[in-house]
């Protein structure tokens, strides 16, 4: 029944981890 959360919550983090990654890249 959480499961849904979870995946919500690790998409969050990941999504957060590729925006910061592109980001710096980008300004690189």
């Amino acid at each position: 029944m959480a499961k849904k959360e979870f995946v919500v919550f690790g998409l969050g983090r990941f999504g957060r981890s590729v925006a910061t990654t592109l980001a710096e890249s980008g300004c690189n």
